[in-house]
């Protein structure tokens, strides 16, 4: 049960992760190295956008009952853990 609280729990990481990796996927694969180099002065723009963009997707889910229930269980499977 702790297990899955703590997956439940970076599902929200998981999705900003995606977000990040397909980023840098579609700008090596789609487009050619040399435009990659020099739109390089761009890169940090579109990391803080990928960023926004995931927490934007997270919010819904941090918001919910269900992401305060799975705090609470976890801090509960870690105290009645260390018996």
């Amino acid at each position: 049960h702790g297990l899955i609280s703590f997956v439940a729990m970076t599902e929200w990481f998981t999705h900003l992760l995606n977000l990040f990796l397909m980023s840098i996927y579609y700008s090596v694969l789609l487009y050619d190295v040399k435009r990659y180099v020099k739109m390089a002065r761009y890169r940090f723009r579109a990391l803080v956008a990928v960023i926004f963009a995931g927490a934007a997707f997270a919010s819904p889910y941090l918001n919910s009952e269900f992401y305060g229930f799975e705090i609470e269980s976890l801090s509960w499977c870690f105290n009645h853990s260390r018996t």
